[in-house]
């Protein structure tokens, strides 16, 4: 099995102004179709859910993933970013298994191969924190999507939290992504400041 060391790099990034992010739509329709990186064209943006389109003749593949809802981070963290690659390269080949950012990292986007259209080929995440972000979030939950993600249309995670893992169920196709796990960004004060463990 393919293995990649973990890799960190700072980026910088013009912040929006404003308590919390603004969100946009992006569209991932023909790049997530094909092997390679797809994530969030604003640098320093995070995902807050997913768009899938109907099942069709050519089955329920990672294809069918379209858009992605990309938020800016709230103002108050700082400009740079530590950017992580998080190897999910056995991760998802299992099922029954979380593919989770590192504690206090948010998803901002995913690496994937074409040998087939499956979770499986969901090898890498993108994940990133704001440099004096802490290694925890704010309150997080693990948010079940096993009913949305069947027919097309949105799945997002609870207002202002945002994707730290995605949970594969017991098959391989997309209507399988049955969970996500949404956090809240850390207080800065360190004020209900909750370890990287969701609400039970």
């Amino acid at each position: 099995m393919r293995s990649f060391t973990e890799m960190r790099v700072f980026v910088f990034f013009v912040c929006i102004v404003g308590v919390y992010s603004d969100c946009r739509e992006e569209d991932w329709s023909v790049n997530f179709d094909f092997q390679g990186l797809s994530e969030c064209k604003r640098p320093g943006d995070v995902i807050s859910g997913f768009y899938r389109r109907d099942k069709d003749v050519i089955g329920d593949g990672l294809r069918k993933l379209d858009k992605v809802e990309c938020c800016s981070k709230p103002a108050k963290w700082k400009l740079s970013v530590d950017y992580v690659v998080a190897n999910w390269w056995s991760v998802l080949d299992k099922p029954n298994t979380w593919a989770t950012c590192q504690p206090g990292h948010f998803l901002a986007g995913f690496y994937r191969t074409q040998s087939k259209n499956d979770l499986s080929n969901i090898e890498e995440g993108r994940c990133i924190k704001a440099e004096d972000h802490p290694n925890s979030y704010g309150k997080c939950s693990d948010v079940d999507i096993s009913s949305c993600i069947k027919k097309a249309g949105w799945c997002k995670c609870p207002d202002k939290t945002y994707v730290v893992g995605i949970h594969r169920g017991k098959c391989n196709d997309l209507s399988c992504l049955d969970k996500l796990r949404c956090c809240k960004f850390a207080d800065p004060n360190g004020i209900g400041v909750y370890p990287d463990t969701a609400e039970k």
